[in-house]
């Protein structure tokens, strides 16, 4: 992976000395050293910016100075996709059953890895070629049209903008999850009231007391100390994780598990799935942004990478949980399975284990919510930083905090008004999320590499990889085609029961139908 991320100067000498073209990673080759020099002047004459030579430790690999070490973004990476989202995972276990349910998790998981592989080595393709120090994922649409197919070049910025769009919608749906889920979690906990514990709705004063705190948390701009809060928010998310697993053990060990249905899933019960496991899963919108801060570019790729290492691990718990989460309850389970372990096992009021499992997943949704949020800072503040460019240093600021409490307060709203938030969610799963994660992807891939392999007459490795973009692209219509249908039905037939945390439920008796759920709208 050294040569896809040669700096600029490197590949130009080389092709003036040897002609040849370097190849990189995956046999991409960078563009001879006169057009690449003139694609850049022109991006810098389009944007206005200079050039940032790209430091490298001598062998031609890119060392950044100030970047994080690799332990660090890996942590990071696996906190993004070891939220609460592991939650639910025994109710797409559920509707799709658990075997059919874990093998579409390992190829949900699969196919994610390839598209955040590509993900990656177009940034670095791009940002080599162009001698800059990163993209974004906005910045990579627009690259990937600017070198493609004659007719789709002058779209780049429309193919920018649309990326920004679908980010910014996705991301405010994660941020909105975490919210509501840290502001009833303290109100579970903490709310003394109700006879067993258990909220009869939303609560505002908790919705406003959280507020402050998490915008001073979300006002962090060192993504230092964001890694070491994201560091302690792994280590709780482990405590959490490991709890649960014990006590879905002890309940399948005293009580007998389950059996395990072979029948194939509805469709119905296949898009459930897909977008449970699609939020569950998903990291794409954290991909570039943490490529951004890695000191050594070249290891978010290979085998024991950040992305290969961070989707191996999430995959195998995930997994666990589903299958241990419905051996344990069966067709019984309704929601998340935290809410399974207090109102199903006759625990009226929260036990110890409860409590504790609790608390470390509502400290480490800080962490999660935090680094979501950067997220959302890194595609909203550059546009409103065009905008005040000439106000100084500290004023730039000032305007970055009241950004970010803005975007904690947008947060806040959307959380409260929005009832039955884990159908919402599955909804954004499939619709944006299987944009981020799938279909946008190959189609920048596409768009980058099938031109480029075709302009060297390496017409196998043109159709080849056309050929599995256009599959991946197919697939991911598919699930957001069918997933949109399916939960907008869902809603419009109001087929949720809002009990134990807002899960999707049919209003079949269950042993859960008289419990009501800290989601339950006032």
């Amino acid at each position: 992976m050294t040569s896809s991320i040669r700096s600029y100067s490197d590949k130009v000498a080389a092709v003036e000395q040897s002609q040849p073209q370097k190849n990189f990673g995956d046999g991409e080759t960078a563009p001879p050293a006169e057009e690449a020099h003139n694609e850049q002047k022109d991006d810098q004459q389009e944007e206005g910016e200079g050039v940032a030579i790209l430091p490298n430790d001598g062998d031609g690999e890119i060392i950044r100075k100030e970047g994080i070490p690799f332990p660090l973004i890996l942590f990071n990476f696996i906190k993004g996709l070891l939220g609460a989202g592991f939650l639910g995972l025994p109710l797409a276990s559920k509707d799709a059953g658990p075997l059919y349910e874990i093998t579409l998790l390992f190829c949900i998981a699969i196919i994610s890895f390839y598209a955040m592989s590509n993900l990656v080595k177009g940034a670095q393709y791009h940002y080599t070629r162009l001698k800059i120090p990163f993209l974004t994922f906005g910045d990579l649409a627009e690259q990937s049209c600017k070198v493609s197919f004659g007719w789709i070049k002058n779209y780049g910025p429309l193919a920018k903008n649309i990326v920004n769009i679908i980010t910014i919608v996705h991301q405010f749906g994660f941020c909105s999850m975490y919210y509501l889920f840290i502001a009833s979690t303290f109100q579970t906990v903490f709310d003394k009231e109700k006879a067993d514990n258990v909220p009869k709705g939303k609560d505002p004063r908790w919705f406003l007391g959280i507020l402050l705190p998490i915008v001073a948390l979300n006002s962090i701009m060192s993504m230092r100390i964001l890694s070491v809060m994201c560091l302690i928010g792994d280590g709780l998310t482990i405590t959490s994780l490991t709890l649960i697993l014990y006590m879905l053990s002890q309940i399948v060990f005293t009580e007998g598990a389950h059996s395990i249905p072979f029948a194939l899933p509805s469709a119905e019960g296949f898009f459930k799935a897909c977008g449970t496991i699609i939020v569950s899963c998903l990291a794409q919108s954290l991909v570039l942004p943490l490529e951004k801060r890695i000191k050594k570019p070249s290891q978010m790729l290979g085998p024991f990478g950040v992305l290969s290492g961070g989707i191996a691990i999430s995959t195998i718990v995930y997994a666990i949980v589903g299958f241990l989460g419905y051996s344990a309850y069966g067709e019984e389970i309704q929601s998340t399975v935290l809410e399974h372990l207090e109102c199903v096992n006759k625990a009226k009021e929260l036990t110890v284990l409860t409590f504790i499992i609790r608390v470390a997943l509502c400290l480490s949704i800080f962490a999660s919510f935090m680094l979501q949020m950067f997220v959302l800072v890194g595609v909203l503040w550059p546009l409103l930083e065009k905008r005040i460019e000439k106000l100084s240093r500290i004023w730039k600021i000032c305007m970055q905090f009241v950004l970010r409490a803005s975007l904690v307060s947008v947060c806040l709203a959307i959380s409260y008004s929005v009832r039955g938030l884990f159908t919402i969610t599955r909804l954004i799963g499939v619709t944006t999320g299987t944009l981020l994660a799938f279909v946008l992807p190959a189609i920048f891939d596409l768009l980058t590499f099938v031109p480029l392999f075709r302009s060297q007459n390496r017409l196998r490795e043109a159709n080849v990889r056309l050929g599995i973009n256009i599959g991946i692209i197919g697939f991911g219509f598919v699930i957001l085609v069918g997933g949109l249908v399916v939960n907008v039905i869902t809603m419009a037939n109001k087929e949720e029961d809002w009990k134990c945390g807002g899960a999707n439920a049919t209003t079949s008796g269950s042993v859960t139908a008289t419990m009501q759920s800290y989601t339950t709208p006032i």
